[in-house]
């Protein structure tokens, strides 16, 4: 698997860090605690970072925790509460929940819910609402449950999208969803610009109830692979 720089979101300030996965395999939670995914080792590392001594990671106690087979995606909910994390080849999702004062992380029950095949990616929208889980043809949907923090699938439950579907984003106001699918261009209304076998996939609206619809605007179009740098080798 090749590795590329990703994000690390460490309360508002961003840090550049090299690791997998659209969305990092490393996340942080509101208060000073880091998670990153061990997918050779099937868990999440966890670790404190305190201000005192300049974020500066030190395990928990314990210092991993177990999810399913191949973690490769994690995101935590806008308040600090829960991790998710996408096990590729389980098609599944782990969820776990944060303790506000140690930073642990509790799996929830159930420890897992139900994706599609190939579950890599996971995002939540930033009002904490809803989380998306892009699969290998397809986007999971659930709605979280406020109180617990539980995945409740949509109905329906997935929406289909370009082959071999990777990374996430969801728009700052909620409202949208970009997938990029490896290998395949699709032009979005108002993008311009060129694309090197990796692209933005087809625009997913989120309706007022959060549930996504494909836009039917968007006409596809096959990209012309730039070296092998679009290709996954897992799935």
């Amino acid at each position: 698997m090749k590795h590329r720089t990703s994000l690390i979101m460490l309360g508002l300030a961003a840090l550049p860090l090299a690791g997998c996965g659209a969305n990092s395999p490393a996340t942080t939670a509101a208060a000073p605690f880091v998670y990153a995914v061990n997918t050779k080792s099937n868990e999440i590392s966890q670790y404190s970072a305190s201000p005192s001594d300049f974020g500066a990671l030190k395990p928990l106690a314990p210092a991993t925790v177990p999810t399913g087979p191949f973690p490769y995606g994690i995101a935590i909910d806008p308040h600090g509460n829960s991790v998710y994390v996408a096990d590729v080849d389980a098609n599944e999702v782990s969820q776990y929940t944060i303790n506000p004062t140690t930073g642990q992380l509790t799996p929830k029950t159930p420890a897992t819910v139900a994706a599609g095949r190939g579950s890599v990616e996971v995002a939540v929208t930033p009002n904490g609402e809803s989380a998306y889980v892009v699969d290998r043809n397809a986007i999971s949907q659930y709605s979280i449950n406020p109180t617990t923090g539980k995945l409740i699938p949509k109905s329906p439950s997935m929406v289909a999208t370009g082959r071999n579907a990777e990374a996430i984003a969801i728009s700052p106001n909620g409202k949208y969803v970009y997938v990029s699918n490896l290998r395949i261009c699709v032009q979005l209304p108002g993008l311009r610009g060129k694309t090197e076998g990796f692209a933005f996939g087809p625009a997913v609206e989120a309706t007022d109830r959060d549930h996504l619809g494909i836009p039917d605007q968007p006409a596809h179009r096959r990209a012309q692979p730039a070296g092998d740098r679009g290709h996954r080798n897992r799935r």
